[in-house]
């Protein structure tokens, strides 16, 4: 075992242990964060709660804390995991949101660099106020629930971190070949991850290592560089 994958391995061990003990709350909503609602496709602004269960590899760049993020939202501390699938406000998007606390986290490893230089950010660990956002419906009607079974589309896909030394300052991880606007990711080349739809109610989204990844440094619409972070996760409805 590397040195990176030991040290994956205690900070794993280290927050699980952590994290133990963590109790579900019940679902609310705020201002400018939907209501979580029963989960039929297409109704009204709700969204329809869902696990994220990552492949975690020892190789894989991206990956998870070590459990299973499962829909657990907080209001009253702004604490835990919102995980959920999109209907019509959120136009059938997958939604991962990491909350401070319990600190939940994912892990990034950005030290395979795709070009001859990249600008540091942090070669390897676990990041909390992180989460992802698989934007489905800019490629396919309806988002997922427009897929048939047993279908894959390539959609884009965002990461966002905060660099652990700059909290509130958040940095960008596009995989996103056409990244509209200003963006030094615009047109960068960089490759869509893949969603298939594997049951009624199950996706996959992954990534391989043939694309890269384009970074923006945190707080800046700078660029950090260009990385390969090959990953996948199952998202699965949870039952009502």
């Amino acid at each position: 075992m590397t040195i990176k994958h030991t040290a994956r391995a205690i900070l794993t061990a280290l927050l699980i242990a952590g994290l133990a003990g963590a109790a579900h709350a019940a679902p609310g909503g705020t201002k400018g964060k939907p209501d979580k609602g029963g989960g039929d496709p297409g109704d009204g602004n709700e969204v329809t709660p869902a696990t994220v269960v990552f492949r975690d590899l020892a190789t894989d760049p991206v990956g998870s804390d070590g459990a299973i993020y499962i829909d657990n939202y907080d209001e009253a501390t702004d604490s835990g995991v919102r995980a959920f699938i999109g209907t019509q406000a959120n136009l059938g998007n997958i939604k991962l949101w990491l909350q401070k606390a319990p600190a939940r986290a994912l892990w990034l490893d950005f030290s395979d660099c795709f070009t001859e230089s990249c600008t540091p950010l942090f070669e390897m660990g676990f990041n909390s106020s992180s989460g992802i956002d698989v934007q489905v419906n800019e490629v396919q009607q309806d988002g997922v629930w427009g897929m048939s079974v047993g279908t894959t589309v390539d959609a884009p896909m965002r990461i966002w971190y905060e660099d652990p030394a700059n909290p509130g300052d958040p940095g960008f991880i596009h995989f996103d070949n056409v990244k509209g606007g200003s963006s030094p990711c615009k047109n960068s080349g960089a490759g869509n991850v893949e969603v298939t739809r594997i049951g009624d109610t199950e996706w996959t989204v992954s990534a391989s290592d043939q694309i890269y990844s384009c970074a923006l440094l945190p707080g800046r619409k700078e660029l950090a560089g260009f990385f390969i972070m090959p990953f996948s996760f199952t998202v699965e409805v949870i039952p009502q």
